[in-house]
This record gives structure tokens, C-alpha cells and sequence, in this order.
């Protein structure tokens, strides 16, 4: 997954830990946690592009699909016609 621009200051997140009177070590630890839980799971736009591609690709799966079996009808309705 590539690497996007976040909203989320971990350095600015530890100062105000810190200033709250959580530890300088526990306010770092923290905030690179929650850094790397909103890095986990952070939507891009590759991310995006990539699903888009890949519901083209069904897309043109369906279609292809759907023209066999109009197809394989078309022959079936073509056979029972010869057969009455």
C-alpha cells in the first residue's frame, strides 16, 4: 500500500500527552502506535485505483458472461425451432 499524506501529527499528538502530564516515554510510544494504526489502515488513492480496476475487470467479466449466454439461448431457441 503506498504512503499517503495523514492529518495525524504523532510528534504534536506526544507534546499534548505530554503536556497532560503523560510521560515524554509513554506519550512517544503511544502516539507512534496510534501513528501506525492510522497508516494501517489509511485509504489511497493507488488503493482506490486499484479497486476500480478491479471492478472494471468483472465488469467486463459479466459482460462476456452475459453475451455467451444469450448466445448459448439464442442456439437453443435455433435447435427447439427445428425440432417442432
Amino acid at each position: 500500500m503506498a504512503h499517503a499524506t495523514y492529518i495525524f501529527n504523532p510528534l504534536d499528538y506526544a507534546h499534548k500527552l505530554e503536556k497532560a502530564g503523560v510521560k515524554k516515554e509513554v506519550a512517544e510510544v503511544q502516539a507512534q502506535l496510534q501513528f501506525e494504526l492510522i497508516e494501517n489502515q489509511a485509504v489511497t488513492k493507488a488503493d482506490i485505483t486499484e479497486l476500480r480496476m478491479e471492478i472494471k475487470n468483472i465488469e467486463i467479466k459479466l459482460g462476456r458472461m452475459m453475451a455467451a449466454g444469450v448466445i448459448f439461448l439464442g442456439g437453443l431457441m435455433a435447435l427447439f425451432h427445428f425440432v417442432k
